[in-house]
């Protein structure tokens, strides 16, 4: 399959999942009050960790092999069903501890759900990995999109009966199900397979470094929600989570679909012995050209946007929500460091620069102690300065990528934001001085709409190289 139409298909699944989520996320949050999806959310930061260790690199490691046979796939299994079944049961053991440490007794049953979730997914990882692998993304798009509409409806059915904070595991103990049975029904072959000693000590040697760089991940993912819960409210981390949610579900989901495709991309471009540097070139280009002028319509509509979804409730949030989105163009240029850097064999850079960012957000979380939410949300700035510091020096270091070289890929996009921008930045500048009680709907609608048109003429006017792959895409 075509790196192209690999993207078409990824696209309108992920695109499909987007609606899903995005319908899901407005009923969830008229149906549940803030503290509960705050429960939930302090909960899926920590069940995060476990997710980690369940996959243990393994994943990253079947796309990377030069080449796989039923031997290395039985190892692979050995190893996530290990990993993942020994964390479920460490999951319920630490359950009553969670509660009692954030004074939130409902979150020992959120563990208890999201235990079971754990332990299921290890069942087909490795089919989805091999899918990726050989580029059958059409077949990942089924699986993606049947689990995505059964997770949704779950959780939407059981917020609606009263479940509560428990509608949202539950919900996703149904889609990772859906996502087994429907990996095993496409690849029967590889749906049970025997445990094996052959080839552990690969697995394990290239897992532990990109298990334990997971880790350190998920902790720049999940620590706001950690810390937040503990230091300020349940409610806090609520807001906190609902202020990122424009930048996760719509930004987010750009990165969701390069990410899928750009793994195996890189890594069967490095087997054909491609230049590295040439293609994080490219991949950096089109990301930020996709990325930096929606980011900055996200962060002049992000406060609307959230009034209007939400409701009055989440008015924190939205006074919040353009600065999240604003710091995230910060590191959008090494949004594919870590790929690029664990299919070329150096998961050990990856970690190294993922420690480092840990270290940054956590004393950025600190200010939580003293201060409040809103210094917290400045304060990411300087973690997102760190965050790329680190990744562009493992870069430059393991794959020749410099400085000059990022500076280079990055100028043809700031350029193409700068002109597509400019016209929406203006509208809402004018629209805050003489009308600024607008509705929401239509203060997204004028900003949005020039800022798209403002894209749409940098595009066809200008010549960044984002327009070819568009074009590419599009045929």
């Amino acid at each position: 399959m075509s790196v192209h139409r690999a993207l078409r298909i990824t696209t309108l699944a992920s695109a499909i999942n987007f609606v899903l989520a995005f319908s899901s996320a407005i009923l969830v949050a008229r149906l549940l009050t803030p503290s509960e999806i705050g429960v939930y959310s302090i909960a899926v930061s920590l069940i995060g960790f476990a997710q980690v260790l369940r996959d243990f690199g393994v994943g990253q490691y079947i796309v990377q092999l030069k080449t796989v046979n039923r031997d290395d796939l039985r190892a692979c299994m050995t190893v996530m069903m290990l990993s993942a079944w020994s964390v479920a049961l460490i999951l319920l053991a630490l359950a009553p501890l969670g509660a009692s440490f954030y004074r939130q007794p409902n979150i020992a049953d959120v563990f208890r759900v999201l235990a079971l979730s754990v332990a299921v997914l290890p069942l087909g990882s490795h089919i989805l990995s091999m899918m990726k692998r050989d580029m059958q993304f059409d077949r990942v798009a089924s699986v993606q999109i049947v689990s995505g509409l059964l997770s949704t409806g779950t959780t939407l059915f059981l917020a609606w009966r009263g479940f509560g904070t428990l509608s949202m595991a539950w919900g996703s103990v149904v889609g990772n199900v859906a996502n087994v049975v429907m990996l095993s029904v496409l690849c029967p072959s590889l749906a049970l397979l025997l445990p094996t000693r052959h080839g552990l000590r690969r697995v394990l040697g290239f897992g532990s470094a990109v298990s334990l760089g997971g880790i350190v991940q998920q902790v720049a993912v999940g620590g706001p929600d950690m810390v937040l819960g503990r230091t300020l409210s349940a409610e806090a981390v609520a807001q906190y989570s609902r202020a990122a949610s424009p930048l996760s579900m719509i930004s987010g989901k750009v990165d969701e679909i390069l990410q899928q495709v750009f793994g195996p991309v890189f890594a069967r471009g490095l087997r054909e012995k491609q230049a590295a540097k040439d293609m994080l070139t490219r991949t950096i280009v089109v990301h930020t050209g996709l990325q930096w002028p929606l980011l900055v319509i996200l962060a002049l509509t992000g406060k609307s946007l959230i009034h209007l979804l939400f409701g009055p409730q989440w008015d924190e949030a939205g006074r919040l929500s353009p600065w999240i989105t604003l710091w995230a163009a910060v590191v959008a240029p090494i949004a594919y460091a870590s790929s690029a850097l664990v299919a070329a064999g150096h998961p050990g850079a990856a970690l190294r620069a993922r420690f480092v960012s840990a270290i940054a957000l956590m004393g950025v979380l600190c200010l939580s102690f003293w201060f409040g939410l809103t210094e917290v949300v400045w304060g990411l700035l300087i973690f997102r300065i760190g965050q790329f510091w680190a990744w562009q020096r493992e870069m430059r270091e393991q794959l020749g990528f410099d400085n000059h070289a990022m500076w280079q890929a990055c100028v043809p996009s700031l350029r193409f934001t700068l002109y597509a921008m400019s016209p929406a930045l203006i509208v809402q500048v004018g629209l805050a001085a003489l009308w600024p009680s607008m509705p929401d709907l239509l203060q997204i609608l004028s900003v949005g709409g020039v800022g798209a048109a403002g894209v749409l003429t940098a595009l066809l006017c200008g010549s960044h190289p984002l327009r070819n792959e568009l074009l590419q895409l599009i045929r």
